[in-house]
């Protein structure tokens, strides 16, 4: 296991992600914001110093940093890595990261898709997610929980928080919502003839089907699109940037 030295939770008042149901618990559950850059993986130097500068505005070393490459997929990992990685270490073709390990933090880039954080408090694992329409629909919750699970997890103790997505107003889908969502109940509505989307319910309900109590899911109601001190893939177009989340439990 890495050596690590001892962190404080110590937040930027902007980057912390206040989740009532990880309230007084030892975890730190973060988002940067459009102010800090663009955050992206594939954006080059000055995304690398973005994430630098907000990892130490954090208190976390960049060492300790496992990032998801999103594909848009189910796939979830399990962190065990033992070995050193000065700059982090980047899962490639990965939607989800899970962990048993103390001060090992969990990063998943955001534009508008929902980041889903996952804690189980008595055994103290944790889990990440990047959980957009695609991933939803290929099971990634399940699969998250499943892999908690197998680390020892009981899914009653699970806790979830929902970060900040583009809200159902603003996420307009084609005729193939019903035939993905078509289950999860007020997930789609017509207006002008088209089809709107809320994910936000589609990752509860996947929740709850995953057996997490409902009185243990927090969802965040920030917009991505109407707030604009976020990136956002659908308002910003091609040029959009990436937000950056973290998630880990501090010893």
């Amino acid at each position: 296991m890495i050596e690590v030295k001892k962190f404080r939770k110590v937040l930027p008042a902007k980057g912390e992600l206040n989740f009532d149901v990880f309230e007084g618990m030892p975890v730190i559950a973060a988002m940067s914001y459009r102010s800090d850059g663009n955050m992206s993986l594939e954006g080059g130097e000055t995304a690398d110093v973005n994430r630098c500068r907000f990892l130490k505005e954090l208190c976390i070393p960049e060492y300790l940093l496992y990032y998801v490459a999103i594909k848009h997929s189910a796939i979830v990992e399990v962190v065990k890595h033992d070995d050193f990685y000065p700059n982090g270490y980047i899962f490639p073709n990965t939607d989800g990261l899970v962990t048993p390990y103390s001060d090992v933090f969990l990063s998943v880039g955001a534009a508008d898709c929902p980041t889903v954080f996952l804690y189980d408090p008595v055994e103290k694992i944790a889990g990440l997610l990047h959980a957009g329409w695609r991933g939803l629909n290929c099971w990634i919750v399940s699969r998250a929980v499943t892999e908690m699970r197998e680390l020892g997890s009981d899914y009653r103790n699970i806790r979830a928080g929902i970060g900040p997505c583009i809200c159902q107003d603003h996420y307009e889908f084609g005729k193939e919502a019903w035939t993905f969502f078509g289950s999860v109940p007020d997930a789609i509505i017509k207006k002008d003839g088209q089809n709107y989307l809320d994910l936000r319910r589609v990752v509860v309900y996947k929740l709850r089907e995953a057996g997490i109590a409902r009185e243990n899911i927090s969802v965040s109601d920030a917009c991505t699109y109407c707030d604009e001190s976020m990136f956002s893939y659908r308002r910003d177009g091609q040029g959009y940037g990436v937000m950056m989340t973290v998630f880990g439990i501090l010893s």
